[in-house]
């Protein structure tokens, strides 16, 4: 039997990955942070490197330029800024008309009402972690839209603490902090002990609710309320 030919002008050879068809190259910028600088509020997301590793590994096959910003060491704002300005100039000289992606695997926070990613030295003022944890403590009760677990009842009344629990321990290898149990009674009435201005008065009031200001939990929320607290007066 003879062997078979090929028929058409072109070369006979393996098959090449699917970008190498096309008039562009696909690009990608792949941007992981596993380890923070402020631990206590961006706990370690293990295997988040690993993650972001496989997946600049099959776009590469997929036939994309992958740049991977935090491939061995997480990065900091201006490794991510000096990144991305190299990965756009690229884009650009490939003629800026190929399809462009930007994965990111970290933790986020909101800014203005959009989600953007925590780079390693991200340090949050006090009002904006706040805020957060207040989202977190109404998530794991199943309230929305609340502060500290008040507001509407999310469907079904379901508590989604063991939910948050399962995904907190997975992504950091961590129990649940403390602060995300404090209760709406608590940190209203440590918050209510805090602005009373004179003695007599922040004794009473003391007197009035001293189950919850000796409880465990007031030493917890009055931390809490430390974030927002202004800064003491410097000392001679």
């Amino acid at each position: 039997m003879s062997e078979p030919t090929a028929t058409g002008s072109g070369p006979v050879g393996p098959p090449q990955h699917p970008g190498a068809e096309l008039p562009y190259r696909a690009t990608a910028l792949c941007v992981v942070c596993e380890s923070y600088d402020d631990v206590a509020t961006f706990p370690r997301l293990k295997g988040a490197r690993g993650q972001m590793l496989g997946i600049a590994a099959r776009l590469r096959e997929l036939g994309f330029h992958v740049r991977v910003v935090g491939e061995t060491e997480d990065p900091d704002l201006a490794t991510f800024r000096a990144a991305r300005d190299s990965w756009r100039a690229h884009w650009n000289r490939e003629g800026g008309n190929g399809p462009a992606l930007i994965l990111w695997s970290g933790h986020g926070v909101l800014d203005g009402g959009q989600l953007r990613l925590a780079l390693r030295d991200l340090v949050l003022s006090g009002a904006v972690l706040l805020l957060a944890r207040q989202s977190l403590r109404a998530f794991a009760s199943g309230n929305v839209g609340g502060r500290g677990g008040s507001g509407a009842r999310a469907e079904g009344g379901e508590d989604r603490r063991g939910e948050l629990e399962d995904l907190w321990r997975r992504a950091t290898d961590h129990p649940l902090p403390p602060w995300l149990d404090l209760s709406e009674e608590t940190l209203s009435t440590v918050s209510g002990w805090l602005a009373i201005t004179s003695w007599e008065d922040s004794r009473a009031y003391w007197e009035d609710n001293a189950e919850v200001l000796t409880s465990e939990d007031a030493a917890t929320a009055l931390a809490e309320m430390s974030l927002v607290a202004p800064p003491s007066p410097p000392t001679t």
